[in-house]
């Protein structure tokens, strides 16, 4: 957390929270205690090759981002939007399902054996 503000964003889908974080080249999506669990290219999450994805919204002027943000009504970071994280955990519903529930099933296995 820096200056008061969260370092991630969460949204709802069908009553589970996802907090994630884009950086420049990928997604981070966390835990409640904000540990990483997974991490995705940022190129997958908008469905296009590594090159166009530099080249569009990686090496680009900051006024772009402000432009697409402006257009979408939606908070822009590295060319990646809050729609286009939602679609891309739809789309990979089964695999975010068995993630979490194998992180679940970890912890609680761990938190017995400290027992």
């Amino acid at each position: 957390m820096a200056d008061g503000k969260l370092d991630y964003r969460a949204i709802r889908i069908n009553g589970v929270k996802y907090r994630f974080r884009i950086k420049k080249l990928e997604t981070e999506f966390m835990l409640d205690n904000g540990s990483t669990v997974h991490s995705v290219p940022n190129w997958d999450i908008k469905s296009c090759r590594e090159r166009y994805y530099m080249d569009e919204f990686v090496n680009v002027p900051v006024e772009e981002y402000l432009r697409m943000a402006t257009e979408s009504g939606e908070q822009v970071e590295f060319g990646i939007k809050t729609s286009e994280i939602r679609k891309y955990i739809e789309r990979k519903a089964e695999f975010f399902e068995e993630l979490f529930s194998d992180v679940a099933n970890k912890d609680r296995l761990d938190s017995e054996e400290n027992l």
